[in-house]
């Protein structure tokens, strides 16, 4: 519990420096509320996904609005 803690700020304070794509792994990643409607953010999640030949599957939204998600099979 504690590492998946300390990989999702990780990974939230690399968002916060990415821009406007999704900060992650091809385990999954975050994407940032500043990418839109949650349309925007789950295509911005699947083409982050996609380049692992994987899909987006949203997996929590962060009282920041930020959307952490995982890259499945």
């Amino acid at each position: 519990m504690r590492g998946m803690t300390l990989l999702l700020l990780a990974a939230l304070s690399l968002a916060a420096c990415g821009g406007l794509r999704p900060a992650g792994t091809r385990q999954g990643g975050v994407v940032t509320p500043i990418l839109g409607t949650d349309e925007q953010q789950l295509l911005a999640a699947q083409g982050h996904c996609a380049r692992f030949r994987k899909n987006a599957r949203m997996a929590q939204t962060l009282d920041t609005g930020s959307v952490v998600f995982d890259c499945t099979w």
